[in-house]
């Protein structure tokens, strides 16, 4: 700012501790030597205010940055200098709210480092909208499931909804300090942490695009036919049942052997299984089936058995002629 002499004149036209008429700094900066046209003055204005370096008001409220426009800030009351959120504030968002992208960058803390907090916040409120009443409904379809008898419905069901609640509390219409502070104290009241964010998260992908192979693998380890087999393969380093056994464990705890890779190590292990599995059960099969074949006959005793099948196909003799 130092080397710009007109933002230097425009910060020196602002207070500290309070706000200045607007009306005020737009008619300085229109008579100052700098000679600002009125639309040009009131970019300058806007443009600082979506930088985070200066709050406009309207009201007694700052105008939120999805507003900012030449015909909102031509309405506007009050400017005033940017404000950052409080100590307490700052250490919930760069501590607790880590499912956030933008608290990674959070080198120092600023008013540009707060305005892309915020603007986050804004867009996470309607993906977890969206996210706690997709998965919400998609749940409750699977609540009498014996493949999901391993999820904590009621647990899941709690953290969704108090994901809603939350997102519900982050007021768009907000300046980005304004805006944070309100989403920062539902969050301390809600009860989730960020490993909970980012684990509905992984609900919420797992129920869309995984949950069908669940159900699948759940009932294939669960047939009889497979539960027999871990004990029949006989194949070098046949691990069957051992795998099984494996895959039950993480069925049985999906939230931390299935949610977390969204599956894949099951998938992996399937696969695996199969690979064993299925040449184990055709020869099996086979192996069946053919003791069930009746022996094979003598040569001589098959030509009489077929003399005998073709007589049987003969219905009646007739009487040759003078007999």
């Amino acid at each position: 700012i130092a080397g710009h002499p007109l933002l230097v004149f425009f910060f020196e036209l602002l207070r500290p501790s309070r706000t200045v008429v607007f009306r005020e700094v737009l008619e300085a900066l229109m008579r100052s030597d700098f000679g600002l046209p009125g639309d040009t003055a009131l970019f300058l204005i806007a443009s600082l205010a979506a930088g985070g370096l200066i709050t406009v008001r309207r009201g007694g409220r700052a105008v939120a940055l999805e507003l900012l426009n030449v015909q909102t800030l031509d309405r506007a009351d009050e400017i005033a200098l940017g404000e950052l959120i409080g100590d307490r504030d700052r250490a919930t968002l760069i501590e607790e709210c880590t499912f956030l992208s933008s608290t990674d960058e959070l080198g120092s803390f600023g008013l540009r480092q707060q305005r892309d907090a915020w603007k986050e916040v804004v867009a996470f409120k309607g993906s977890a909208e969206q996210l706690a009443a997709d998965a919400l409904a998609r749940l409750s379809q699977r609540r009498d499931y014996s493949s999901f008898r391993g999820f904590p419905f009621t647990d899941l069901e709690e953290k969704l909804a108090a994901l809603g609640a939350l997102a519900r509390e982050i007021r768009v219409s907000y300046a980005a300090k304004e805006g944070l502070e309100k989403f920062l104290s539902a969050w301390r009241s809600s009860g989730l942490s960020a490993a909970d964010v980012r684990m509905l998260k992984a609900l919420d992908r797992f129920l869309r695009r995984e949950a069908e192979k669940f159900i699948y693998i759940h009932h294939y380890l669960r047939h009889e036919a497979v539960e027999k087999a871990g004990g029949l393969d006989s194949s070098p380093g046949g691990d069957l049942d051992s795998l099984r056994r494996r895959m039950l464990e993480l069925l049985e705890d999906p939230l931390e052997g299935v949610i977390p890779d969204e599956g894949a190590e099951l998938d992996h292990m399937f696969s695996a299984f199969r690979e064993r599995y299925i040449p184990l059960y055709s020869g099996l099969h086979q192996r069946h089936y053919q003791a069930l074949r009746p022996p094979a006959l003598p040569r001589g005793a098959a030509r009489a058995l077929e003399v005998l099948r073709r007589l049987a196909g003969i219905e009646a003799l007739d009487r040759p002629p003078g007999l």
